[in-house]
């Protein structure tokens, strides 16, 4: 175990005459609880970071952003002397930690990030807040030999990897599922690379990572012995270039970013919700031979600028009419002011896109076993600006209480996540 302790010191008795010297100027009341320091330690199943409090008696908010990746907390009410602002890490897609002063009584911490690492956990405990982040993906390689292909799996967990390998069909691959783990760059092997392989976030709650080898032939793969911790080898014959004749699939997570879309009366945001769906969906889609395109992979705005919610739709739309052979799936959570609706209910603008919604309705209805609120056309911006096959799903009531409670157990967004990818593809499947 390796482990590094880095403390921002406080000189709290010359602070406080300071304060009353020269009335608060340049210093900060010490009012609030301070922050003690700041705990690294790099452990067998990840990496875990304490920011220490003297006090339970604060709040807390995060979010990812991209453009660069980086993940960051908001902490109020603390108080901290700024006198160290950046904490170097560099250490398996970790750069560093910033720390900075958002308001009198907020301070931010940024993890300056290699790519899209997902957290394991947080958690407000006695001593302060705990972010576990959990291994990561490192690097794959590609090494063909006698007629076999070799993909080497090598990730930061200390310990032996246990992924789950199987085989699905239609079109034929071999999936490696590999739990505890996130990704740690964006791209890994070339568009080209042969085998055609495709790499996923395939759930974030608890983290997996799915990887996809297309064109697999059943029962033909090996798993080879790990030469060290951390690693895995499968072996497998050299295989014909997988065929893309499938249209694309475009998902777009309902809201994100500064805009939380509908919160729940536990505090749930729809937002996080969309996101987690999608991404299940996405590892689904793939696994069944399909490109994925995604308005967003994690929590911000789609927009550069977003004036209003007008520019953000806006931004997504760019994205979507850049594909002309393929479909949309909007994802959101509905809300009333009453806390009795719920159920389901899927929406369309153009006629010929009512078969779509009625099938992906259904197939959700039956997957989840919620109310079925039945179909409906509707002039949503996004659905009369697109010009592709286009469907938004309101995937139960966030502002139901029991519903709420359903939207935010991980195993259940699976089933929403399978319903909809269910109903997708028997709706391809009837378009042939």
């Amino acid at each position: 175990m390796k482990s590094k302790i880095y403390l921002i010191f406080f000189i709290f008795g010359f602070l406080s005459i300071a304060s009353l010297a020269y009335g608060g100027q340049g210093f900060y009341s010490l009012e609030y609880p301070p922050i003690n320091g700041i705990i690294w330690e790099h452990l067998e199943d990840g990496d875990v970071f304490k920011i220490l409090i003297s006090s339970t008696d604060f709040d807390f908010n995060y979010a990812y952003l991209q453009n660069p990746y980086r993940f960051f907390i908001d902490i109020s009410p603390i108080n901290v002397n700024l006198t160290k602002t950046e904490i170097p890490i560099d250490t398996d897609g970790i750069i560093r930690i910033r720390i900075a002063r958002q308001s009198e009584d907020k301070i931010r911490f940024v993890f300056d990030l290699t790519g899209p690492i997902r957290y394991k956990e947080i958690k407000k405990e006695d001593s302060g807040i705990t972010i576990v982040f959990p291994p990561r993906l490192k690097e794959l390689r590609i090494e063909k030999n006698s007629g076999r292909v070799y993909l080497n799996v090598v990730s930061t967990h200390k310990n032996q990897l246990n992924p789950e390998v199987f085989f699905l069909g239609n079109p034929d691959r071999i999936v490696i599922d590999i739990p505890d783990m996130t990704l740690m760059y964006d791209n890994y092997l070339s568009p080209t690379s042969s085998p055609e392989i495709g790499i996923s976030q395939f759930s974030i709650y608890p983290p997996s990572v799915r990887i996809v080898l297309k064109n697999g032939v059943k029962n033909e793969w090996s798993i080879e012995e790990p030469k060290e911790a951390g690693t895995f080898q499968i072996s497998l014959p050299v295989l014909q270039t997988a065929d893309a004749t499938k249209p694309v699939i475009i998902l777009d997570p309902g809201h994100g970013g500064n805009d939380p879309g509908a919160i729940g009366p536990s505090g749930l945001k729809e937002k996080d919700v969309t996101l987690d769906v999608v991404l299940y969906m996405k590892g689904l889609l793939e696994s069944s031979g399909y490109q994925v395109v995604l308005t967003r992979d994690g929590d911000y705005n789609v927009s550069q600028n977003p004036q209003s919610s007008r520019d953000e739709l806006n931004a997504r739309v760019v994205i979507i009419n850049n594909h002309s052979s393929a479909i949309l799936v909007s994802v959101h959570c509905n809300s009333a002011y009453s806390p009795i609706p719920g159920g389901i209910e899927v929406f369309y603008y153009r006629e010929e896109d009512k078969v779509f919604a009625e099938t992906v309705c259904s197939s959700l209805v039956d997957a989840t076993g919620r109310y079925n609120r039945g179909v409906k056309r509707a002039e949503f911006f996004l659905l009369k600006n697109t010009n592709i096959p286009a469907i938004l799903v309101e995937a139960l009531f966030i502002s139901n209480p029991l519903e709420e409670k359903l939207l935010m157990d991980p195993l259940y967004r699976r089933k929403i996540a399978g319903g909809i990818v269910t109903g997708i593809l028997r709706y391809l499947e009837r378009k042939k």
